[in-house]
């Protein structure tokens, strides 16, 4: 999976689906031709909170690699344009992914936060993806952005909700030299997920890609097949 924000960026996906690589492309601030996108890659499923008018987070989803019945968007947990909530099924193991941009400005992101993360099992796995706008020394200890309240706020909302950060800290995620492109994960899903900050994919923006290796077993279990022939049909019937 890769996490990039795409504002002032030409096309993320002629670069990040040329070698077919990623399943999932999560994306901030999506270009403005995405429909054009969907268009010219039909590999992907387009995935957007498209119960509000507007946007600033989508999901694109390989159908080669993961198929539609193992996806289900959650539009109940995205109250906003700026949060998109999707499970994703993958054998016996449920994944929740949280996709996030929360505003330089308004920090509403942390609301939208605080109203998703209670909601779901803390027993789940959960990975959050976001676009942080926020300094915090937990995960930029050099940084010499004044913080906010909001900043504080943020980071307290994943400690509370047992979410820890699986991105490196103090690698900067943007141009300026900043760490604001995150991802926070549960506890049960730590240990299977690595995270690297990677410029060599850098599509324009002024964000760096970041690529996430999700390592786990998937177990498939097999389909109970029913023997029609040892079936007492008159009994059955009976009992309707």
């Amino acid at each position: 999976m890769v996490q990039i924000n795409s504002w002032k960026s030409r096309n993320p996906l002629d670069i990040l689906t040329s070698d077919g690589d990623f399943d999932i492309i999560c994306v901030q601030e999506p270009h403005h031709n995405e429909a054009l996108n969907a268009r010219d890659f039909p590999d992907y499923a387009l995935i957007y909170p498209d119960a509000h008018e507007k946007h600033r987070v989508s999901v694109f989803v390989k159908l080669a690699s993961i198929h539609p019945s193992c996806i289900c968007p959650r539009p109940d947990l995205s109250q906003d344009g700026d949060i998109l909530v999707i499970e994703f099924t993958f054998g016996s193991i449920k994944i929740t992914l949280i996709n996030l941009y929360n505003d330089c400005v308004t920090r509403a992101g942390v609301k939208s936060l605080r109203f998703a993360l209670p909601r779901l099992d803390p027993r789940s796995k959960i990975l959050v993806a976001l676009d942080s706008n926020s300094h915090h020394p937990h995960w930029d200890l050099l940084t010499k952005t004044p913080t906010r309240e909001e900043d504080f706020e943020l980071h307290d909302t994943f400690i509370t909700n047992g979410l820890v950060l699986v991105t490196p800290p103090d690698i900067p995620t943007h141009t300026s030299g900043n760490v604001i492109d995150l991802g926070f994960c549960s506890t049960s899903l730590f240990m299977a997920i690595t995270a690297t900050v990677d410029p060599s994919l850098c599509v324009g923006s002024d964000h760096l890609p970041i690529i996430y290796t999700l390592d786990f077993e998937v177990k498939i279990s097999k389909s109970i097949k029913f023997n029609s022939d040892k079936m007492d049909l008159d009994s059955y019937l009976g009992t309707l």
